[in-house]
């Protein structure tokens, strides 16, 4: 009886841990839009859309940064979030209070030969 006891305890466990959201392994890499920008994220490095290099904020599925002069929305904050291996949720954060933009997705750029 104690056996199955630790069976069951185990399955569940499992289970439990199989129904957790999956998360990538890092937002680390090349990210293209639907309308053809691009994003490069190496740690806190990050190229931005119009080509500036900037130092954002870094977390493991996370970036931010503020955008940079002479850039659309210049001033205002960019965040990605990943929801996958291939794909980012990107938003413009607006202002003081912050109001949040639509958010886009974004898909990991296919390698180029």
């Amino acid at each position: 009886m104690a056996q199955l006891l630790k069976i069951c305890v185990l399955a569940t466990a499992l289970i439990g841990a199989m129904s957790q959201p999956a998360f990538a392994d890092q937002i680390n890499g090349n990210w293209c839009s639907a309308n053809g920008k691009t994003l490069s994220i190496n740690g806190s490095d990050v190229i931005t859309p119009a080509g500036n290099q900037v130092n954002a904020n870094h977390q493991r599925h996370h970036i931010d940064y503020q955008i940079p002069a002479g850039e659309p929305n210049a001033g205002d904050r960019f965040t990605a979030d990943q929801l996958s291996d291939d794909e980012i949720s990107v938003k413009i954060i607006k202002g003081d209070p912050p109001i949040e933009g639509k958010s886009e997705i974004w898909a990991a750029c296919k390698p180029t030969v």
